[in-house]
């Protein structure tokens, strides 16, 4: 998972996947870009979304990715 900035300009983080497929990021408040590293044949109709972070509330961005594999 890769967070930008709110322009979608500069990348900020990249978050990797644990063995569940799941991540977890502690962000400062602020407006955030989450996108996928579109390698291969990885696609998602849900990103780029934009996120905003509030202070002492959980985000929660679940992302459902096409791998391709049938």
């Amino acid at each position: 998972m890769l967070v930008y900035d709110s322009g979608h300009n500069k990348l900020l983080y990249t978050v990797s996947l644990d063995d569940n497929g799941n991540y977890r990021i502690e962000l400062e408040p602020g407006t955030y870009v989450v996108d996928i590293n579109h390698v291969g044949i990885d696609r998602s109709s849900e990103v780029p979304k934009t996120i905003e972070i509030e202070p002492g509330i959980t985000v929660v961005l679940n992302i459902s990715i096409d791998t391709g594999l049938r």
